[in-house]
């Protein structure tokens, strides 16, 4: 039984995470200018790695480290979610100095979110694991 609402409970945080957290990627809009649209740094996995990094060093409190450990389950995996959607768009990623990491093509841009996007899972899923491994050291 306490499976299962912890299970109900993780799917709604999800789901909360990609309601709130989606259109992060899309700030370099109002940020950067529309020239920079798709600005490699914003559509990567710097951010949520970044989130998990600082919350994991300055919580130490078990149940402040679970509950900010869900916040970034749920960013990391809601900006996986919009790189994934704009995988299968054919737009390029905007890198500062060089512009486009190969001119003609969309395979480049491809692979950067491909890799961005498995970067944002394995982000959510180590927030997932450190914050049942806060549960089971209370046990």
């Amino acid at each position: 039984m306490k499976a299962n609402i912890r299970t109900v409970i993780l799917l709604l945080l999800l789901i909360a995470g990609i309601v709130v957290f989606f259109k992060f990627p899309d700030l370099d809009i109002s940020l950067l200018g529309i020239g920079k649209h798709r600005h490699f740094l914003f559509h990567s996995a710097f951010f949520p790695a970044a989130v998990y990094l600082l919350i994991g060093s300055i919580f130490k409190r078990t149940i402040v480290i679970t509950i900010s450990m869900a916040i970034s389950m749920a960013f990391a995996f809601a900006i996986g979610i919009h790189l994934l959607t704009d995988l299968f768009q054919f737009k390029a990623i905007y890198f500062p100095i060089i512009g486009n990491l190969v001119y003609g093509t969309s395979l480049d841009d491809k692979i950067w979110l491909g890799a961005n996007v498995l970067g944002c899972m394995r982000v959510s899923f180590l927030s997932y694991r450190k914050m049942n491994f806060q549960d089971r050291m209370e046990k």
